[in-house]
């Protein structure tokens, strides 16, 4: 499919819980970079922004962005009388929701199915919700997601690993629509260029470098990484970068070293990404993770865990990519190891699978469909 945007003068309402800084936010950022050109596009966030929002960056995309600012305790009918008067308002074409709280309560309001309603389906709940909110409460809350998702009658899966899984539960109407990035950000460098580009962020010419980059929290296994990545014999001829913030950062803090540095939350990732040689992630399960396409796009060689949207995504990569069992230091270990015997990354592979211009495509033709089946 080509890059080209459709154009149909939509009026497209996104819900989503807050703007914070996230894999499925990222996802709505590149999805309305697009589709805004030609359409006219409207956010409601139900909670509070905090200091990781990414507020300012869908501000530049000139749409209207109503903040509700409501807490995760208040009263279901605020909710749903606030998000009524909004979308009376708006008279929104289609409403997209994101996440849980958005898809619970834009259903609730579609009781009578007045408006076009679809959701992403970023994650499978059973997979994060009882590491996020312990066994029982995550338990239910998967199974009251479940039960939402099943009444919605629209709904995309960011992968076909996840569509995968909610087939199995007998969720055979969902359509896969692949995650995008911008690929005009996110893009390879010459080696002059890199080797500037490092000189600039403090990093060294003379080594391999080696990043991961995301949430920091048990379902990526960030320590077991680092501590493999400890055990390794590279004699100093190797940096391992760490990006991102969550529960696990100060943790990571205590292994850092001249060779391992964790550097928190950068809003100039894709430059450190393009600085780097190899991509890591030791994930237990993902989506299709906007993380390791951001890396393969700028042309990074990949190393992951061999769970199934791993090998989603090197399927979709025309450049190297390597996969492990993520329980093993020692196997983690020989596939850096088989990373770094690579020759340097090639600045000319093609990321057209990985655009997000193409992923928008597809959920404007998407929107269109419903549309015309109305």
């Amino acid at each position: 499919m080509s890059g080209k945007v459709y154009s149909d003068n939509m009026n497209i309402l996104y819900v989503v819980s807050s703007l914070e800084k996230s894999g499925p936010n990222n996802v709505l950022l590149n999805i309305i970079k697009e589709v805004s050109i030609n359409n006219k596009c409207s956010i409601i966030t139900l909670s509070s922004e905090n200091n990781k929002s990414m507020l300012s960056e869908f501000e530049n995309c000139n749409i209207r962005i109503i903040q509700l600012n409501l807490n995760r305790n208040s009263n279901k009918k605020i909710y749903i009388s606030n998000l009524n008067k909004i979308i009376k308002d708006i008279t929104p074409d289609i409403i997209h929701s994101h996440g849980f709280r958005s898809d619970r309560y834009i259903k609730l309001i579609n009781k009578n199915k007045s408006f076009d309603h679809v959701t992403t389906l970023h994650n499978f709940p059973f997979d994060d919700y009882p590491r996020l909110y312990g066994i029982f409460r995550g338990i239910l809350l998967s199974i009251f997601h479940l039960y939402i998702i099943k009444s919605i009658k629209h709904k995309i899966a960011c992968s076909y690993s996840i569509a995968k899984k909610y087939k199995m539960l007998h969720m055979n109407d969902i359509s896969v629509i692949q995650n995008g990035v911008d690929t005009d950000e996110f893009k390879p460098i010459s080696k002059i260029e890199k080797d500037n580009l490092r000189k600039s962020l403090g990093l060294p010419l003379d080594k391999k470098i080696v990043i991961s980059t995301g949430a920091l929290i048990r379902r990526k296994r960030p320590v077991k990484l680092i501590k493999a990545f400890r055990s390794g014999n590279w004699e100093n001829k190797v940096l391992f970068i760490v990006l991102g913030d969550g529960k696990l950062f100060r943790k990571l803090e205590y292994y850092s070293n001249e060779s391992i540095r964790i550097l928190g939350l950068k809003k100039n990732i894709s430059e450190y990404l393009q600085a780097s040689d190899i991509f890591i992630s030791n994930s237990k399960a993902e989506g299709l993770p906007m993380a390791m396409l951001e890396a393969a796009a700028t042309g990074n060689t990949i190393v992951g865990s061999d769970i199934p949207p791993h090998k989603e995504l090197r399927d979709l990569y025309l450049g190297k990519t390597i996969l492990f069992n993520g329980q093993k230091t020692r196997t983690i270990i020989n596939q850096i190891n088989e990373a770094l015997s690579e020759k340097e990354c090639c600045s000319n592979i093609s990321s057209d699978n990985l655009s997000s211009k193409i992923m928008a495509n597809k959920y404007l033709a998407y929107y269109r469909n419903m549309k015309v089946k109305k």
